[in-house]
């Protein structure tokens, strides 16, 4: 039977008066520049799937893929780019696209941490036909050699975001679900994260998108989000005492309050507080416990002095409830909003940058700091893991079938370059 989440093992590695000073790269930030923060560093531990052993170093900023088209074979092409090295998240939105495919099928069957080792060597069988074909894809077929088991931590999110308007939702087949009520739909998200043997899902919620949203939306977005949770816990309670491995979970957060203009913040200190406070509530009666809390909605928030207010009324509201060692996220941001977070003891960030701009051939250049087109350099001026090991060539690559190897290791690079410690 998997352990509960709670409690779990947390090494501070200690330096003198139990802090560390550590260099992460945030070159992402507004200023372009890199943030020298002081902050404990964590190690997290957990048990789930049977005894198997998780762990996360925090602060961390995990990368954010998309599973669907050749973007995941080129993943695993090239898995020791990124072994050990990154941590990530993707959406379960994305996986319903690719649920019914061979690929989808085989990731149920053998669970995240398997999955990327049987498609390397499905990849290897393709890219061994294609060279009948196409002689240059002997450039990559080395690349599979090796085994590799996925890295420590694999997020899935609940795709709320994605499911945020009756256009997409369309798309997943949700809408008849969605109008049935929290229940039905979150159980059904629910089951369907599971199903891809992830580290660790967080609930469904319905993000407040857009801060000009009418109050009464705002908070028939807040009070699905919060039962969403509940209900999760429940779920998960029941696999636990049927005897069921299940990922840890992570409840998403949701606050809101009226016009900006009025700059008063108080409305959303009040509700995050609320809202968490009622989470936790819901803990001690079950006696079960989540493993993190996912602050959401950070999105449209660009007012530095309300990013701070909320993140510090989360961490004080964790504190006086008695879950101060929690590991805290914030949910899609990894820029100067994460950076005032991270200070006020956010643990974990996300970001999609990195993929988004490598789609479209934008390179970070760390010496200019500024992103560029890789067409416009000759060389690579970076000794990041991916410029270290790779020639200029392969993050140019535009022939057909490869396309996606410039994309994804021009992502791995922006990555690299901007938010991991990794490439120290």
């Amino acid at each position: 039977m998997i352990l509960t989440s709670c409690p779990i093992t947390i090494q501070v590695l200690n330096n003198r008066n139990n802090i560390v000073l550590a260099v992460i790269w945030l070159r992402g930030f507004a200023n372009g520049s890199i943030s020298s923060i002081t902050f404990k560093v964590k190690k997290w531990k957990w048990e789930i799937y049977d005894g198997e052993e998780v762990t996360l170093d925090t602060p961390n900023v995990l990368f954010v893929m998309s599973p669907w088209g050749n973007q995941l074979y080129k993943f695993a092409l090239f898995m020791q780019d990124w072994y050990q090295k990154v941590d990530m998240l993707s959406s379960i939105y994305d996986l319903l696209r690719i649920e019914r495919t061979k690929k989808g099928e085989e990731w149920k069957r053998l669970g995240t941490r398997e999955f990327f080792g049987w498609l390397r060597k499905e990849y290897l069988g393709y890219f061994r036909n294609k060279q009948k074909v196409c002689d240059y894809y002997r450039d990559y077929i080395t690349y599979l050699n090796g085994k590799y088991p996925l890295c420590s931590f694999f997020m899935l999110d609940s795709g709320g975001y994605s499911f945020r308007s009756e256009r997409l939702i369309g798309r997943s087949n949700l809408g008849t679900l969605f109008s049935q009520g929290v229940d039905k739909v979150s159980k059904y998200v629910f089951e369907k994260q599971c199903s891809f043997k992830p580290t660790a899902i967080i609930t469904l919620d319905k993000p407040i998108f857009r801060l000009d949203l009418g109050l009464s939306e705002k908070r028939d977005r807040y009070d699905f989000s919060l039962n969403s949770a509940k209900k999760y816990l429940e779920y998960r309670k029941e696999k636990e005492e049927k005897g069921t491995a299940c990922p840890l979970l992570f409840a998403a957060v949701q606050h809101y309050g009226k016009s900006l203009s009025e700059c008063n913040y108080g409305m959303y200190e009040k509700t995050v507080k609320k809202y968490i406070s009622s989470l936790i509530d819901w803990e001690e009666k079950l006696r079960i416990y989540y493993s993190g809390f996912s602050v959401g909605s950070l999105i449209p928030i660009t007012k530095t002095d309300l990013i701070r207010s909320i993140g510090r009324s989360v961490v004080e509201v964790l504190r006086e409830r008695g879950r101060k060692d929690v590991l805290i996220h914030g949910l899609g941001i990894a820029n100067e909003r994460a950076d005032i977070l991270l200070k006020e003891g956010f643990d974990l960030f996300d970001t999609n940058k990195p993929i988004k701009l490598a789609r479209y051939k934008y390179y970070y250049h760390p010496a200019r700091k500024e992103f560029v087109k890789i067409e416009e350099i000759s060389e690579l001026p970076c000794t990041c893991p991916i410029c270290g090991n790779h020639p200029i060539s392969h993050l140019k690559e535009n022939r057909k079938g490869l396309k996606e190897v410039s994309t994804v290791l021009i992502g791995l690079h922006n990555y690299y370059s901007q938010y991991s410690v990794n490439s120290l």
